[in-house]
C-alpha cells in the first residue's frame, strides 16, 4: 500500500504530452512491525511519526479507518487519543518539510518583478516572463510545485530582494493572501486573476508586467 495524493486541475488532467524521467525514482519501504501480532498497534509511532505497516495477509491486523481513531484503529477514541493522532499527523509533515516542499525558480537571480503561479497558469506565466525578458523587463517566475504546505520561507526570501510580486490565479484570489502573509510587507503584491473558466493568456500577464515596469 503506497498512499499518494496527486492534486491537478482540469486542464492539466486532459493534456497529453511526452514525459521524460531522467532517473529512477527511489522506492522507500515503510518500517515493518517488530512485535507479535497480538501486540501490534497499526497507528502507533516512534519519534519519526511513521507507524510500522504490516503486509496484508501476514497475520497482523490491518485497519484503514476513515475517522478519528486510537492506536488500534478503533473509532471513538478519547480526547487524549485524538490529540495523539492529530499531533502525530501534523508533526509528521512539519518534521519533513525539507523533503516535501518543492518549487521551480526561473530567472530569479536578477529579477525585479516575480510572477508567482502554480498549476496550468504557470505555463502561461513562464511564457510571459520570457517575453518580458525579451523586452528588457527583469521578470522571474516562482512556481510552487507543492502548494501545501505553503513554501512560506522561500517566498519570504524572494520578497526581500524584489520590488513586486504578481500572483496569477485562475480563481478569485484564494492564494494571494498566503503570498502576502509570507512576504511580511517586504514587497508589493499584485493579483492577476480570472474566473470565467478560460485559461489566462501570457499576454494578460505580460500586460501587468509592462504596467509595473512603467
Amino acid at each position: 500500500r503506497v498512499p499518494v495524493i496527486l492534486l491537478s486541475d482540469a486542464y492539466l488532467s486532459h493534456m497529453r504530452e511526452k514525459v521524460i524521467v531522467h532517473q529512477r525514482v527511489e522506492r522507500v519501504n515503510r518500517p515493518k512491525p517488530t512485535v507479535a501480532p497480538s501486540e501490534y498497534l497499526p497507528f502507533d509511532a516512534d519519534e519519526t511519526g511513521v507507524p510500522a505497516m504490516a503486509d496484508i495477509g501476514s497475520g497482523y491486523r490491518s485497519k484503514i479507518p476513515p475517522f478519528l481513531h486510537d492506536k488500534m484503529g478503533v473509532y471513538g477514541p478519547s480526547v487524549e487519543e485524538r490529540s495523539f493522532l492529530l499531533r502525530r499527523l501534523h508533526n509528521k509533515i512539519l518534521s519533513h518539510l525539507d523533503e516535501i516542499l518543492m518549487n521551480e525558480e526561473i530567472m530569479l537571480d536578477d529579477a525585479e518583478i516575480v510572477v508567482f503561479s502554480y498549476g496550468i497558469t504557470a505555463r502561461a506565466a513562464k511564457a510571459a516572463v520570457r517575453a518580458a525578458r525579451s523586452e528588457g523587463i527583469k521578470a522571474g517566475l516562482f512556481r510552487p510545485i507543492t502548494v501545501w504546505p505553503f513554501p512560506r520561507e522561500s517566498v519570504e526570501q524572494v520578497a526581500k530582494r524584489v520590488g513586486e510580486i504578481v500572483v496569477v490565479e485562475m480563481n478569485f484570489g484564494q492564494l494571494v493572501g498566503e503570498v502576502e502573509r509570507a512576504c511580511r510587507g517586504n514587497t508589493k503584491v499584485h493579483l492577476v486573476s480570472q474566473d470565467n473558466g478560460l485559461l489566462i493568456t501570457p499576454d494578460k500577464i505580460l500586460a501587468e508586467l509592462r504596467r509595473l515596469n512603467g
